[in-house]
């Protein structure tokens, strides 16, 4: 069962060691966002998220953000935030932009981002998914993800691009423009729910994710 806490009651520093962060955005905004909390060497935890475009971020995180308790073994998580910190400091320079669409591999086993082609990119839920699954975690089933994207999918995507024109080129925004509809939008509040089931071993499908959301989503509301 997924574990969600609120920093109020369960502060970041009673992260063992790794986590993920969920946050409503607010007003006018009808959206969640999602990044990666670990615990550092010397013992504070830092908030690894992509911001928006070109804009990944390492920071401490605010008591807006709660965070769903990791189910897999202590020491892979250790040794997954090494993986974190190298991924941090090849990619330091802005180098990750944003895209609605995901597939495929974008971080090499070097911790660089590779993927150059125009249109390419993540979104704050797929920086969370790559990362994982390019060090070879990958807890979410993909392929069970819906393949038509919902009506209130659909317009993210549209409105999320027209927010992008005032940061990318017109280049970048069009390529994705045209695959409006056409691909699988992964939700920050779906794969923090996916990741709160998974063990470390079993792959999550999108029902069982969909479900733990649902119950994140309303602790979040709850306590608003």
């Amino acid at each position: 069962m997924i574990q969600v806490n609120n920093p109020q009651a369960a502060p970041f520093d009673t992260i063992p060691s790794l986590a993920i962060a969920v946050k409503q955005l607010p007003p006018p905004e009808h959206q969640k966002h999602t990044g990666i909390l670990y615990k550092e060497e010397g013992g504070s935890v830092a908030l690894l998220h992509l911001k928006f475009h070109h804009e990944l971020a390492k920071e401490s995180p605010s008591d807006t953000y709660f965070w769903v308790s990791c189910s897999f073994d202590l020491r892979l998580q250790q040794l997954f935030v090494q993986w974190l910190e190298t991924i941090w400091q090849r990619n330091t320079g802005g180098a990750i932009p944003f895209s609605i669409e995901y597939s495929g591999k974008y971080i090499d086993a070097n911790g660089n981002y590779v993927r150059t082609k125009m249109g390419e990119g993540l979104t704050c839920a797929t920086w969370v998914v790559c990362v994982f699954a390019d060090y070879g975690l990958p807890f979410i089933d993909i392929d069970t993800w819906p393949k038509n994207p919902s009506l209130g999918d659909r317009k993210w995507q549209k409105k999320i691009l027209q927010q992008l024109r005032a940061k990318a080129t017109p280049e970048h925004v069009a390529k994705q423009e045209a695959i409006i509809g056409k691909v699988v939008r992964f939700r920050p509040e779906h794969v923090a729910g996916a990741f709160g089931l998974f063990d470390g071993n079993t792959q999550i499908v999108y029902t069982r994710a969909y479900k733990a959301a649902e119950k994140l989503v309303e602790i979040i509301r709850l306590s608003r």
